[in-house]
C-alpha cells in the first residue's frame, strides 16, 4: 500500500484525464498502439453499434462494450473477441448482416477505444454524494449553495463546470494545504472509496448556485504523457517495466492498477496524498506543478502501460498450440492443403499487430472449416491468450535469427 501510494505521488501528479463528452473520445493524436478518436468512427461505421451499446447507447443483441472493455488488456481484448466469435457469427447470419473485415489499424483503433472506455466513469449519485459531502466533513470548510463552512473556497464555481480531471488537478495543486489544515484542526483526513468522488461531484453541480457549463477538455495523449514523465522526473522514483526508478525507489508502474476511471483515481490520490506529500518533503523533492492539460497526457500514458503486455510463457503456449487443436490446420504440414497461414505465418501477424483483425477477418472461414472437420472451438483465458501469443512471437525472431544467418 505504501508503495501504491508514492507511485501515484508523481504519477498522478500528473494525472487524470476526463474529456468533455463522456462517451466520445473526440480528437487527439495517434498512439502506438492505436487512436482512440478513430476507434470511435470504427465502431460507428462497420456498424458495430448495430448490435451492441455503449453506455447504454446502441443496439441491445451483444453485450454492452463499456462493460466488455472496463478494465481489459490488449489479450483479454483478443480473448473476447475469439470466444464469443462463433456466437457473433451465429448471430450476423440470423440478422443478416454482412460479417465486416478490418484493417489491422482499424483494429488497433477499435481495441485503443474499448479499452480507453475505462476512463469514463457513470454519472455519481447526488443523493449519496450530499451524504458524503456532509458526513466527510467536507461541509466544515466549504460551502455550497450557500450552505457550508468558509475555513476553504466556495465551490459553486467549481460545481458548475468541473470535470474529473479538473478535480485531480486541483486535488494534487491544493491537498497539500488542505491536508495541512485539517491537520491543525485536529480534524480527521477523510478517505474515498469506489464510487464516492463521482457521487460528490454529482452533489456539487446539482447544488451550485452557478449556472451549469459543460467543461471541455482536451483528450489526453499517451505519446506526449511519455515525454511528460521524463521532463517532470517521474522516473527519479518509478520505473516502466524496470526502466527508470531513483533513490525513493517507488513501485514499478507495470506492477501497479491504474486501469481506474478517473473519478477513482482521484479518490485514490487524495487517499495517499499526505504520506506522498510527507515523502516528497523529507526527501527535499519539490511537488511539481501540473497543468491540466499535462495532466491529461500524463494518465494517458499511464493508463496504456498495461494495454499490451509484453510478457508470456513461450513453453506454456507452444502446449496450447498443440493441446487445442492449432497444429490441426496451422502446422507446417498442412502448408500444401492452402486452408491456413503455417506457423511462421502467424508468427508474423502476431509480430506486426494485426492477431486481433486475422482472428476477426478469418473467423467465419475458420468456424466453418473446423465444423467440417468435427473440432471444438477452443476456448482461452486471459493467461493462456498471453502465453500463445508470446509463443508465436518468439517463433517469429527465431525465423528471422535464422535468416539473419543464412
Amino acid at each position: 500500500m505504501k508503495q501504491t501510494i508514492i507511485i501515484l505521488g508523481l504519477i498522478l501528479a500528473a494525472g487524470s484525464a476526463a474529456f468533455a463528452f463522456p462517451a466520445f473520445f473526440l480528437g487527439g493524436e495517434s498512439f502506438q498502439h492505436g487512436d482512440a478518436s478513430r476507434g470511435r468512427r470504427v465502431y460507428v461505421q462497420k456498424d458495430c453499434v448495430e448490435c451492441h451499446a455503449v453506455m447504454g447507447s446502441g443496439g441491445t443483441i451483444g453485450p454492452d462494450l463499456a462493460e466488455v472493455g472496463k478494465g481489459r488488456s490488449h489479450h483479454r481484448l483478443v480473448t473476447k473477441l475469439w470466444d464469443h466469435l462463433p456466437l457473433m457469427v451465429e448471430s450476423f447470419s440470423e440478422e443478416g448482416l454482412v460479417w465486416p473485415n478490418f484493417t489491422d489499424k482499424e483494429m488497433q483503433d477499435l481495441g485503443a477505444y474499448l479499452f480507453y472506455l475505462n476512463f469514463f466513469d457513470k454519472p455519481g449519485n447526488y443523493n449519496r454524494g450530499k451524504l458524503n459531502f456532509t458526513g466527510k466533513g467536507c461541509v466544515d470548510c466549504h460551502s455550497i449553495g450557500n450552505s457550508g463552512g468558509s475555513v476553504g473556497p466556495a465551490l459553486d464555481e467549481f460545481g458548475s463546470s468541473a470535470s474529473s480531471l479538473d478535480l485531480v488537478a486541483r486535488m494534487w495543486s491544493h491537498g497539500p494545504a488542505m491536508v495541512r489544515t485539517q491537520r491543525e484542526r485536529n480534524a480527521e483526513v477523510p478517505k474515498f472509496k469506489g464510487t464516492e468522488v463521482a457521487d460528490l461531484m454529482a452533489y456539487l453541480k446539482g447544488s451550485s448556485l452557478k449556472a451549469a457549463r459543460v467543461p471541455f477538455q482536451r483528450p489526453g495523449n499517451p505519446d506526449r504523457g511519455r515525454n511528460i514523465f521524463e521532463q517532470k522526473q517521474c522516473a527519479l522514483c518509478h520505473a516502466v517495466r524496470g526502466e527508470g526508478g531513483g533513490e525513493i525507489k517507488g513501485p514499478d508502474l507495470v506492477d501497479v492498477d491504474l486501469n481506474k476511471s478517473v473519478p477513482e483515481i482521484a479518490g485514490v490520490l487524495w487517499n495517499h496524498g499526505p504520506l506522498i506529500w510527507d515523502t516528497m518533503v523529507k526527501r527535499g523533492a519539490a511537488i511539481p506543478p501540473f497543468t491540466v492539460d499535462e495532466i491529461a497526457d500524463l494518465l494517458a500514458y499511464l493508463f496504456y502501460i498495461d494495454y499490451e503486455e509484453e510478457t508470456g510463457d513461450a513453453k506454456k503456449g507452444e502446449q496450447l498450440f498443440n493441446s487445442r487443436s492449432c497444429g490441426d490446420c496451422h502446422l507446417e504440414a498442412k502448408e500444401d492443403d492452402n486452408k491456413a497461414p503455417i506457423v511462421s505465418q502467424l508468427s508474423e501477424v502476431v509480430k506486426h499487430g494485426s492477431f486481433a483483425a486475422a482472428l476477426w477477418n478469418h473467423g467465419p472461414r475458420m468456424l466453418e472449416s473446423m465444423d467440417e472437420e468435427l473440432i471444438a472451438w477452443p476456448k482461452f483465458s486471459e493467461d493462456e491468450m498471453r502465453n500463445l501469443t508470446f509463443f508465436l512471437r518468439q517463433s517469429y525472431v527465431e525465423v528471422e535469427d535464422e535468416e539473419e544467418d543464412e
